[in-house]
């Protein structure tokens, strides 16, 4: 296993997929999309927002999301391949 920062990653294809597994429940695709380029913004823009992933066999497994808040490490999505 492999931990990675997905920071300089997210506008690959495997990042965005299994983010949208995660953001992508409703049954609105519009909002989906919306969720998803809201999650993708923050990551890109928010230096206190880091986002990593677990890489096993050359494949992205998993991702998390944390955020450094004020309270402690905060996180903001867990993800693993569906």
């Amino acid at each position: 296993l492999e931990l990675i920062d997905l920071k300089p990653r997210l506008a690959s294809a495997e990042v965005q997929d299994l983010l949208y597994a995660l953001v992508g429940w409703r049954e609105d695709e519009a909002l989906n999309r919306a969720a998803l380029e809201r999650a993708l913004s923050d990551y890109r823009d928010d230096e206190g927002l880091h986002i990593y992933g677990v890489r096993a066999a050359n494949e992205l497994v998993g991702l998390i999301g944390l955020e450094n808040a004020a309270a402690g490490l905060v996180i903001r999505h867990l993800v693993v391949h569906p």
